[in-house]
């Protein structure tokens, strides 16, 4: 019964995916890369780095022949968990 209801919500998932509704344009992608990539930039430049213990650096975005294309760094005074999350969902969307 486990098995029957993981396979029917990853086939509800997959189904909806695969949706024509939820396909984005090469432009859309190409605007929501750069909107995420204006948000991150003004998260990360909110709060002054007071010092070498009170900043941090993280990878970002996905090159073609594999590793990140580049580094971003940014103040521990932030939300660092909100932050690297979206920092992993513009590197993902750029992957993809």
């Amino acid at each position: 019964m486990k098995h029957l209801i993981l396979w029917l919500l990853s086939a509800a998932v997959c189904f909806y995916a695969c949706s024509s509704d939820s396909v984005l344009t090469q432009e859309e992608e190409a605007q929501a890369l750069s909107e995420l990539w204006a948000e991150l930039q003004v998260i990360a430049t909110s709060e002054a780095c007071t010092g070498d213990d009170n900043v941090a650096f993280t990878a970002i975005g996905s090159k073609a022949c594999g590793g990140p294309a580049g580094y971003l760094a940014y103040s521990l005074s932030i939300n660092v968990e909100e932050f690297l999350a979206r920092v992993e969902a513009y590197t993902n969307m750029e992957r993809a």
